[in-house]
């Protein structure tokens, strides 16, 4: 590719970019990201530039690509964010591609990569909590504790845990929209919830993230704590054959393993559309994600 400005647009949110009155909780992320991937570009020749996704009247011309990067409050309103993003891919080159993030958007994806063979975990679908009754949720998971999850959702927002027997409010906004049921991972109060980072297919670096004693969420928007991490050679196999089976080739990828009872790590969530990439914990310091774009750049080129 002709490089013609030397801008990559970072595409955040307006909870998260550095201008912002409204910062969220966990906006350090994104000032971590652009503290180390920004010096990383620009000792390419690159400027990474911050801009909120729904900012008006941007002239993304003028811009070399755009990748998505803290776009944390999309799940508000996700038509709005898909269309978007594939406007701005119309015009320059976008990762991760909008096929693959409308792919990635509702978690029934989970569903697919089941099928396929991957390490899951048992889940019960339904396209609104109210449709189902105790008596479903107990014949379709087998568990003392249950996680129900929004299908579009991130962050861990709008989560309920708890007994078969005690369900969330009847004000609780799951009750009117698409979730999914799991059986609550007990390893995840244990070992904790394992990331592996991918930067165009390739392993770049891995984390082990636990939750807060008082809750089960590991994001740090819930005081979850990260911990340095390198990966035996079997989990590494695990988290690269759950990059395989993607419905696309994606340019950076955040595979969620959680391990399972009988030992295996089962696919949690695969995050492609804005997941935060623990660049303190890349050895690199942003270089692998650097190389991986210039990579991705020729071939759109």
């Amino acid at each position: 590719m002709t490089r013609n400005s030397g801008r990559i647009a970072y595409l955040a949110c307006r909870g998260t970019v550095t201008s912002s009155s409204e910062r969220r909780h966990d906006a350090f992320e994104h000032d971590h990201s652009l503290r180390i991937f920004g010096p990383a570009f620009a000792a390419r020749g690159y400027r990474l530039e911050e801009i909120a996704w729904d900012s008006p009247e941007v002239a993304w011309e003028d811009f070399d690509a755009a990748i998505v990067g803290t776009t944390w409050d999309y799940a508000a309103q996700p038509d709005r964010f898909l269309a978007t993003l594939k406007a701005i891919g119309s015009r320059i080159p976008l990762a991760n591609p909008p096929a693959l993030i409308e792919w990635n958007l509702s978690k029934r994806y989970l569903a697919e990569l089941a099928e396929q063979g991957v390490p899951s975990i048992p889940t019960l679908w339904a396209d609104r909590l109210a449709d189902l009754t105790p008596e479903d949720i107990r014949t379709g998971i087998e568990a003392q504790q249950i996680v129900i999850k929004p299908v579009i959702g991130a962050g861990g927002v709008n989560q309920y845990k708890g007994g078969l027997d005690t369900l969330p409010a009847r004000d609780h906004p799951l009750w009117h929209q698409g979730v999914m049921i799991q059986p609550f991972m007990a390893s995840i109060a244990e070992e904790g919830e394992l990331s592996f980072i991918f930067f165009d297919g390739v392993f770049s670096h891995a984390v082990r993230k636990t939750p807060a004693r008082a809750d089960y969420r590991v994001q740090s928007a819930f005081d979850g704590a990260e911990h340095a991490f390198v990966p035996a050679a079997s989990d590494l196999a695990s988290a690269q054959a759950v990059v395989d089976a993607l419905a696309a080739p994606a340019l950076y990828a955040r595979i969620d393993l959680v391990r399972r009872s009988d030992g295996v790590l089962a696919v949690m969530e695969c995050e492609l559309i804005e997941p935060y990439l623990y660049p303190r914990f890349d050895a690199s310091e942003g270089r692998n994600f650097v190389t991986a774009v210039e990579r991705w750049l020729e071939r759109t080129g």
